[in-house]
């Protein structure tokens, strides 16, 4: 439920300041403190090229000057170039390893080149020297929190947040500190420091989508319908945000209210969705004709069948894809998977059919124990069918949310599974790019409802 807000790939680096060196400057706007002072007014305004325009010119001026490799470090961290930065705080610890600071900002770079181990390290080594540094408490902690140690995150963010000078803007902090109460679910503290930061930013989308989805995991409903109406007058046509305050409004039971957000949901995907009668279809079948359904002609698709399962991956070659004997990285497609396990041997009907619910129920409850632990990935609807005399089934969606540069890793899911009178647990993923899911929604409803099953 709980979206992640988007933090910069720079990490806030609060205390660290631009100080001056002791290098002689020559008098006028080129001296290195008005210089400076140029860069720091640069950033505040979000003009990093320009920033780091003038920090390469110091450099060159200024190649042994301690500031300018601090200060061309940071600058580098906001225009993504990690590289740079750790370079320019390599030749500062060559010269000087007793600022915090350096320590804290190669860190930074460190996290931001995928370099972990490297990057708490040196986090480590900044708070033995100063204790009192929020900076590196919070960019720590942000570590620990990707690491799903949430433990230790915790311990972080609150001394980050106590550590914090009067008047500093520590959104990212507390924003963070609270979704790692709700990665505990300590979802009280979660929203008490949701709303310090929404008295700062009372029309900010993002808290406010946060605040709705942490009162709905504390199944207050009434607030969350609350906040997801104010959101939803930010952005009326956000589907998740409707489905979820429809889900709120059948849990207090006004299901007319959670109809017209439904109606009002497929009346979006009707004007926004893909013209799939305009697409050519293929189908597939698994082995022993168990399961099939159609997808795109210009889909590709490949299986492998096992003793106890089969599965059938599928994926659009137009979307970024790397599929070989060893790898396999779609962005755009599903997988299916029957796994074929005879767990029930009863004849009479009714308890069929409460064997079938139990384990659709296990897998349901696994399913989201499992994906719990996915930092980017959260669920954002559950829905159970009505069973049939021959299958139980549910359907679940979920975002998975990575920030990276490239949009189609951040993707919109639809999780299905249905178990049949045997006991077989058969599950189909689908899942697109999230920028583009308005223009597929239909498409995934339409190779959902081309499911031919026949697992009796």
């Amino acid at each position: 439920m709980i979206r992640k807000l988007l933090f910069n790939n720079i990490y806030l680096l609060l205390g660290i300041v631009f100080f001056y060196s002791n290098i002689v400057c020559a008098n006028g706007d080129d001296s290195l403190p008005t210089r400076i002072k140029e860069v720091k007014t640069l950033i505040a305004n979000g003009e990093y090229q320009d920033a780091v325009k003038i920090m390469d010119e110091l450099y060159l001026k200024y190649p042994d000057s301690l500031s300018v490799l601090l200060d061309r470090a940071v600058c580098n961290l906001y225009i993504g170039r990690a590289d740079v930065a750790k370079l320019m705080m390599n030749k500062y610890l060559d010269k000087d390893t007793t600022n915090y600071d350096t320590y804290n900002v190669k860190g930074a770079a460190c996290e931001n080149l995928g370099e972990l181990d490297s990057a708490l390290n040196n986090y480590n080594i900044a708070i033995k020297m100063n204790n009192k540094i929020p900076d590196a408490y919070y960019n720590r902690g942000k570590v620990y929190f990707s690491q799903h140690k949430y433990s230790e995150a915790l311990n972080d963010l609150i001394k980050a947040k106590q550590n914090c000078s009067k008047g500093t803007n520590n959104n990212n902090i507390i924003m963070l500190l609270a979704q790692t109460y709700v990665a505990v679910h300590q979802y009280d503290k979660a929203l008490k420091e949701f709303k310090i930061i929404e008295k700062k930013n009372p029309d900010n989308i993002f808290i406010t989508q946060n605040m709705a989805d942490a009162y709905f995991l504390n199944k207050n409903y009434k607030m969350a319908i609350e906040y997801y109406t104010k959101a939803l007058n930010i952005d009326s046509n956000n589907v998740n945000m409707l489905n979820n305050r429809a889900i709120c409004y059948n849990e207090i039971r006004e299901s007319e209210k959670a109809e017209l957000d439904q109606e009002k949901i497929e009346t979006i995907q009707r004007q926004q969705g893909v013209q799939i009668q305009l697409l050519k279809y293929k189908d597939i079948v698994a082995e022993d004709d168990a399961f099939k359904f159609k997808i795109p002609n210009n889909w590709r698709a490949f299986s492998s069948d096992m003793k106890d399962s089969v599965i059938i991956v599928f994926f659009n070659p137009e979307f970024k894809n790397i599929v070989n004997s060893d790898t396999i990285d779609y962005n755009f497609g599903g997988e299916l998977k029957i796994i074929k396990s005879n767990l029930i041997t009863d004849t009479d009907l009714n308890n069929i059919i409460n064997q079938r619910a139990a384990i659709s129920d296990n897998y349901v409850l696994n399913r989201e124990i499992e994906t719990s632990n996915y930092r980017y990935y959260k669920n954002i609807m559950k829905k159970l069918y009505n069973p049939t005399a021959s299958l139980h089934q549910g359907l679940m969606k979920a975002e998975y949310n990575n920030f990276s540069d490239d949009p189609s890793d951040n993707r919109f899911i639809l999780e299905y599974h249905c178990v049949n009178n045997k006991g077989w647990l058969a599950t189909l993923y689908i899942w697109v790019p999230i920028d583009e899911a308005f223009y597929y929604e239909k498409l995934l409803d339409y190779i959902l409802s081309t499911l031919s099953i026949n697992i009796q």
